[in-house]
């Protein structure tokens, strides 16, 4: 049998040929492994990356809405000049995100609770106390994700109990009110019920506690002389309540500490990529110091500011049922 050296170099140049081939799809597997480990590390499970393409979540993106102001879930305790809407908002948010945003608004607080409970959301636009009791309802944690005010130029960004007398009446200040009878609100509603008895109780005052499950059955409970004094949301004292009751004269007695007003929140069941995003395009419009933001807000909000959410973490969450 004849060796020749062409036939090294054929066997030579074929191992070559397999070898590299063996390591290229060795790289490209180890490459494979690593882009979908990034992918699921921001999406929290599934996804693609580097150009590899996937099919995009078709599942919506369901926010709850209950707002004093907003059009559609609009309380008859606020001015219909108050008005704004979110649907610029949706918009913003779905073009930015690539996903489909859905708002279901809702007349009152707990029937927004009750539909977090049934797992039928994966956030909420309200105020933030109702907020915290949703995600409780549905076991699951909220990431506040933004602040909104109320959508009056130098509108308050923060929310406040107010308790009011009728500018005849004897009582002056908050110690006035011991024995008299002061209409308060439901525990839905914290700014008219836990700021306001702990206020009177650090305050060494004990008023006679008249509940009242709107602003406007309060204020009128003042005006037809059924109670002393009444406390109203501060969205309502200011921005239509006393009109649409006709009482134009009133004596403010005293406010409570400001808590978040509505807050934009999401919760855990949303993969983290989806909250990511939704982090971002919100972030951009956030107030600044400065009193400006990267993007302006859409044009239907009106005058409302959008800020960085404020911590908020009352003791009563753990003991409210």
């Amino acid at each position: 049998m004849r060796f020749r050296i062409s036939d090294l170099g054929f066997r030579y140049g074929a191992l070559t040929l397999r070898g590299s081939l063996l390591l290229a799809g060795l790289s490209l597997a180890l490459f494979a492994t690593a882009c979908k480990k990034q992918a699921e590390s921001e999406s929290g499970g599934g996804g693609s990356c580097c150009g590899a393409t996937s099919q995009p979540d078709s599942r919506p993106i369901v926010f709850g809405v209950n707002d004093p102001f907003c059009d559609k879930t609009g309380s008859p305790c606020v001015g219909k000049g108050h008005y704004r809407s979110y649907d610029g908002l949706v918009k913003g948010i779905g073009k930015a995100t690539g996903r489909r945003i859905e708002l279901r608004y809702f007349a009152t607080e707990p029937l927004l609770i009750a539909a977090a409970r049934a797992g039928e959301l994966n956030g909420v636009i309200c105020k933030a106390w109702p907020a915290l009791l949703a995600a409780r309802a549905a076991r699951r944690k909220l990431e506040r994700l933004a602040d909104l005010s109320m959508p009056v130029t130098s509108g308050p960004d923060r929310l406040e109990g107010i308790i009011f007398v009728r500018a005849d009446s004897p009582i002056k200040t908050l110690k006035g009110l011991a024995g008299k009878r002061l209409a308060i609100g439901d525990p839905d509603s914290y700014e008219k019920s836990f700021t306001i008895r702990r206020m009177l109780a650090a305050s060494g005052v004990k008023p006679e506690f008249v509940r009242k499950a709107t602003c406007l059955s309060a204020a009128l409970a003042v005006k037809e002389g059924e109670t002393d004094a009444a406390v109203l949301s501060s969205y309502a004292y200011l921005y239509g309540t006393l009109e649409a009751v006709e009482m134009p004269r009133v004596r403010e007695i005293a406010r409570t500490g400001p808590i978040p007003f509505i807050t934009v929140g999401v919760f855990d069941t949303m993969d983290a990529a989806a909250r990511s995003q939704l982090r971002n395009v919100l972030g951009a419009y956030v107030v600044s110091e400065s009193g400006h933001s990267l993007v302006p807000p859409p044009a239907d909000l009106g005058d409302t500011r959008i800020t960085r959410p404020v911590e908020w973490t009352p003791a009563e969450l753990n003991s409210h049922e």
